[in-house]
């Protein structure tokens, strides 16, 4: 068999199972004639209705399709393009969707706010894009050259910079457009016809300059990659920095440039989606196009990833009524109305007491105003950190025995349905544990792939994340419909004798079993892997595999156990989410958290106790901005919106600007194993 065939093979029968898998799921679900007339709307979809036309039909059955798929295709040889050339300087990021959002916001301003004529309006155009994005992936390239920052956590907390600036204040507030009549309209102003890029076939079909501009872009990598000597230098830093220094390369120049070329290739990637579809850069549009997480819409006082409150109404007044000793508090009084009255902002007091008289009045506070603000940071902190911190020990666990862990997001939210899905029929911690073992079953199948197959583990991870966003959304659906499954029993709280009435430390009481697991597991874990032989063969595994075959140990066994282990934990995080944090499984769970897991694990350098504080400082910052919302409502007036919902990631980006980082990743992190080099 040809190289190349044998190259090309396991792409392909990739393609097919992925295409009998969804066949039998829709026939399992339905019928089999409804599958089989599913796959041929698909196929005609993509291709045209050659039958139809053949029979008479009007030329846009074909050519409607036709360029539908030439666009899409023009999109992904962008985003491509853009993680292709920072790839091979060995540059690993994921900040496609805050760069291609920014390039599409800099060409709607272009495009509706500045008069050119046609000739000049459309490169205007596409130059405002690619500058917007290649700054955006600038401050990423900055933040690795000069203070040693990650890549991969400075381009997770752009995307969710600029989502929030965006998403909820640019887009709905200063660049907001006005419809005919002066009422406003949900995104930005109308691009003006001059700046539309052209349609090659006419109305009948949405095809237009951006499919063959991104056929160009495409040629010009590839004349630069293979036949320039930036390009050759640019692959010689990518295979090895050190040895690329030593033959005299600008290493520090070759780092810069992909992360100057690839935000333009994203920017026109944005350019060519809104513009040559939309006309303008709608509110809440970049959902699932550049990034797997798909965020639900928060208000003022939720952030994304935010858990509800952690008091009930229910349990303030109960805290309300313990407070009060008179006899009023003994009377028969209807819960409801005092449930009523209970305040449920995160972590507040009830504000509301009972008299002498049997009536309710507001009572004053007698803690210090400091201390109930720390001890409302510190609870809302604790509640929401559990599942973070669970998923990026699960990331330190793959990612210290070489295995790439991208697929967190994907392991929660498979480990969160299941939760959920169980604990309707079955007890809560049991229903945690099915969770755990959901996680697990997914994560077995990313061994199976980049452990037995030695496919490429980035790319596995993603189409595991991409599976799971699917394949929960579609059964979510199918079974309790759009809204979420029905409410489910949380996790019992636990309430510490004694600790309730002690200022701040208080807020170490009333959580839940996995938070105090959460409090204690990264210090077992830390122990397990610098105190235990296990845990050296776990890191050597990571950075010299052939030194650990030549002991006689199995490098895929270690391999496996930690996958299947990564697993287990980043389920446990999901199952948190619906049982503990929330009470359901919602369309949108986990929402990024399982990318800011990584993000932790990045700045944590790959130990379990700086996971730990990553994901707690995470925590905190969440946590920080929903109180200075709750207890100056005024802020919201002062400081938009989207500055608030980015202030946790903001404040991350700075930390790590004034702290710099080195990289400590292990030395065979991403590189598969092959017996046959021993």
């Amino acid at each position: 068999m040809p190289e190349r065939v044998r190259q090309m093979l396991p792409s392909v029968l990739s393609v097919l199972l992925a295409l009998g898998v969804c066949w039998a799921l829709i026939a399992l679900t339905m019928e089999p004639g409804t599958a089989t007339d599913a796959y041929l709307q698909m196929l005609w979809g993509g291709i045209g209705n050659w039958p139809a036309y053949l029979d008479g039909a009007a030329a846009t059955v074909i050519t409607r399709p036709l360029g539908e798929s030439a666009m899409k295709a023009a999109i992904l040889t962008l985003t491509g393009l853009s993680v292709a050339v920072a790839f091979k300087v060995g540059l690993f990021n994921i900040g496609a969707q805050g760069q291609m959002l920014l390039g599409a916001l800099a060409a709607a301003v272009v495009g509706a706010q500045v008069s050119l004529p046609g000739v000049l309006h459309v490169p205007a155009a596409l130059l405002g894009a690619a500058l917007a994005g290649a700054a955006w992936a600038g401050i990423a390239g900055l933040l690795r050259i000069y203070r040693g920052v990650h890549e991969v956590i400075s381009t997770i907390m752009l995307n969710w910079v600029a989502l929030s600036l965006v998403d909820n204040w640019l887009v709905v507030g200063p660049l907001r457009g006005a419809a005919e009549g002066g009422q406003s309209i949900t995104g930005t102003a109308e691009i003006q016809a001059t700046a539309v890029l052209p349609r090659l076939l006419g109305e009948g079909s949405r095809l237009n300059l951006g499919f063959p501009l991104a056929l160009a872009a495409a040629l010009a990598v590839w004349v630069w990659l293979t036949r320039t000597r930036s390009g050759f230098e640019t692959r010689a830093v990518g295979l090895g920095a050190e040895a690329a220094r030593a033959a005299g390369i600008p290493v520090a120049r070759r780092m810069g440039r992909p992360w100057r070329s690839r935000g333009p290739w994203r920017g026109w990637r944005a350019r060519c989606w809104c513009w040559g579809r939309r006309g303008a850069t709608p509110a809440h549009w970049a959902r699932p196009t550049g990034s797997t997480a798909s965020p639900s819409r928060s208000s003022a006082t939720t952030t994304r990833w935010a858990p509800p409150s952690p008091r009930s109404s229910s349990a303030c007044c109960a805290r309300a009524e313990r407070a009060c000793s008179c006899s009023a508090c003994t009377r028969a009084s209807p819960s409801s109305s005092r449930a009523s009255r209970c305040s449920s902002s995160p972590g507040a007091w009830c504000g509301w007491r009972c008299c002498a008289g049997g009536t309710w009045r507001p009572r004053r506070r007698r803690r210090c105003p400091v201390l109930d603000v720390l001890h409302s940071l510190l609870f809302s902190t604790l509640d929401a950190a559990p599942a973070l911190i669970f998923a990026a020990l699960g990331a330190v666990l793959s990612e210290r025995a070489g295995v790439i862990a991208v697929g967190m997001e994907g392991m929660m939210r498979v480990g969160a349905f299941c939760a959920a899905v169980a604990a309707l029929t079955m007890p809560t911690p049991l229903a945690v544990v099915m969770g755990m073992l959901a996680g697990a079953a997914l994560a077995g199948v990313h061994g199976f792939l980049s452990i037995r197959w030695r496919s490429d583990q980035v790319v596995s991870g993603i189409a595991l994340n991409l599976v799971a966003l699917a394949g929960g959304t579609f059964l979510l659906e199918s079974l309790y419909g759009p809204n979420g499954t029905p409410p489910i029993q949380q996790l019992t709280r636990w309430n510490i004798p004694g600790l309730g009435s002690v200022p701040v430390l208080g807020a170490l009481s009333g959580h839940s079993a996995p938070t105090y697991l959460a409090l204690l597991l990264p210090f077992a874990f830390q122990g397990l892997l610098t105190r235990t032989p296990l845990g050296l063969r776990l890191r050597a595994v990571g950075d010299k595999p052939q030194a650990v075959a030549t002991l006689g140990l199995s490098v895929p066994g270690l391999r496996w156990g930690a996958v299947l282990g990564s697993g287990l934990l980043a389920g446990l995080g999901g199952a948190v989410l619906s049982t503990a944090v929330l009470d359901r499984f919602e369309q949108h769970t986990p929402a990024g958290l399982g990318f800011m897991a990584l993000a932790a694990m990045v700045f944590g350098r790959w130990t379990p106790v700086g996971a730990f504080l990553a994901a707690t400082f995470f925590a905190f910052g969440n946590a920080l901005r929903i109180g200075l919302v709750s207890s100056a409502p005024g802020l919201v007036e002062l400081i938009p919106q989207g500055v608030l919902l980015a202030l946790p990631y903001l404040l991350t980006l700075v930390v790590l600007t004034l702290q710099g980082q080195r990289s400590s990743a292990p030395a065979a992190l991403g590189t598969p194993y092959e017996q046959e080099s021993r």
